[in-house]
């Protein structure tokens, strides 16, 4: 472990632009943890500043898996981090300044009150999302409407902001069950439920990217949905069983 008892997970492809303006927020606002940035071969010069960063500050590491492994496969990768370095809590965000610095502090505030995981989310009252476009905003919408019908659940299954407590953290049935890329965050979830994990959340505001495209095209985000429907189909079969 390092310094702090708290790791903040950053996965990124080419995000350099928005690196340089998260990270140094990151490390002002919140100074009581160690921020890994794990970057999926990215082409833009990031490695070379998080190099930079990781020699001036104690806090910053990062691993460089040369290429694009999935979302859900980075965040495994820092679950298991975090379990391997014995931190007490693991938090996750975006890399794109959609998620912002100050719902990160908030959900920070829960470390010793919630149970086995918080999402923040968007849904809840006091959380949205501004300046999106409307057919995203749809799309979003509708794989809300999707979970809640096929899985009886109002959390933001799909909200990346997370926070963990390690010792809690189901990793091999992760590794095992859940996906590498963005169904990752949907079937976490249905583990966490189906063990009977305690689930809260706090609302929280996306605001629009940074600097950059999203890595979420339309048809990506319209084959998430229907991908969903397909999860739903097998969620009693996802296998909590410890060999």
């Amino acid at each position: 472990m390092g310094k702090n008892d708290t790791l903040l997970v950053l996965p990124t492809l080419n995000e350099l632009k928005n690196l340089e303006i998260l990270v140094p927020q990151i490390i002002k606002s919140c100074q009581d943890l160690d921020i890994l940035v794990i970057d999926d071969g990215s082409s833009d010069g990031s490695q070379v500043y998080l190099q930079s960063l990781a020699s001036n500050f104690s806090s910053v590491q990062f691993i460089n898996r040369g290429n694009k492994l999935g979302i859900g496969s980075a965040h495994l990768c820092g679950l298991s981090y975090a379990i391997e370095r014995s931190y007490k809590y693991v938090v996750t965000m975006d890399a794109d300044q959609t998620h912002r610095v100050a719902d990160l502090a908030t959900l920070l505030e829960t470390r010793t009150s919630f149970g086995s995981m918080v999402i923040g989310s968007r849904y809840l009252s006091g959380g949205g999302v501004a300046g999106w476009s409307l057919f995203r905003n749809i799309l979003t919408r509708a794989g809300h409407l999707v979970t809640f019908l096929f899985f009886f659940s109002s959390l933001d299954m799909s909200s990346g902001m997370r926070l963990y407590k390690t010792s809690e953290i189901p990793l091999e049935l992760l590794q095992r069950e859940a996906p590498v890329n963005y169904d990752f965050f949907f079937v976490s979830v249905l583990i966490y439920k189906k063990l009977g994990l305690r689930i809260t959340q706090i609302p929280i505001l996306l605001d629009p990217r940074g600097y950059g495209s999203s890595k979420m095209s339309i048809s990506l985000m319209s084959q998430g949905i229907l991908r969903l429907f397909k999860i739903g189909l097998r969620a009693s079969r996802i296998d909590t069983r410890i060999n």
